[in-house]
């Protein structure tokens, strides 16, 4: 995913990305589809058939109802995740949250509850309180809540410099016959040898060429009869 932010121009939004590497939601994705398949296995196959915990399901009690909701929610938190990456979908990582705070609780219950295989409710409390702190990490959280842009929120951000498309917007300091300086503003494709990569000013609008559609910068009107 492209760490975009949108600024407000001339009454577009102008895409504007930012310098940092663009960050893959694979990883996120994998490590927690892992994290959730591990703790589903052991519970079904380990605790459920081998010792013989499948039988709670039968009973009514705290812990029966705490195991059929971990059965439940992990079988469903399978499909969430990857549905929650591939699509960002705000509502998708609240829910991933929920399941391994959920989880973390069960298994800590587990460990003070159950006499045996408590090192395996252990090393499965670890693994939900790794998933919840990898999803409190900044750039996993930017992944399901982007940046926001309505106007008023925009104006507060500072990007570092303004990219439509391949073109990077730039200014240089031109010195005048008059030995007066004037800064230049101009885009190029890619990054430019005697430009410094730069933000638009606010009293000039995006522009396109007619002919080449490359974007140039244009004074406002409203500045121009100032």
């Amino acid at each position: 995913m492209v760490k975009s932010i949108y600024h407000y121009m001339g009454g577009f939004m102008v895409k504007e990305t930012l310098s940092s590497s663009s960050k893959s939601i694979l990883g996120p994705m994998i490590l927690l589809l892992l994290l959730s398949f591990i703790n589903l296995l052991f519970h079904v196959f380990f605790f459920g058939f081998v010792n013989g915990q499948i039988e709670e399901l039968t009973s009514i009690s705290f812990f029966s109802i705490l195991f059929s909701l971990e059965l439940i929610l992990n079988f469903i938190i399978l499909g969430i995740i990857p549905y929650g990456f591939l699509n960002q979908k705000r509502g998708s990582y609240y829910t991933i949250v929920g399941f391994f705070t959920f989880s973390l609780i069960y298994n800590l219950s587990s460990v003070l509850y159950y006499q045996e295989n408590i090192l395996i409710y252990y090393l499965l409390f670890t693994a939900s309180l790794v998933a919840l702190m990898y999803l409190l990490m900044s750039h996993v959280i930017s992944i399901f809540i982007p940046l926001e842009t309505s106007k008023d929120e925009i104006e507060d951000l500072e990007p570092e410099f303004l990219q439509i498309g391949d073109y990077i917007l730039n200014k240089q300091q031109i010195k005048m016959r008059n030995d007066t300086m004037q800064t230049l503003y101009y885009f190029s494709k890619g990054s430019s040898e005697k430009g410094t990569p730069c933000t638009k000013p606010k009293q000039y609008e995006i522009s396109y060429n007619k002919r080449t559609n490359v974007p140039y910068l244009k004074k406002k009107k409203s500045t121009e009869k100032k």
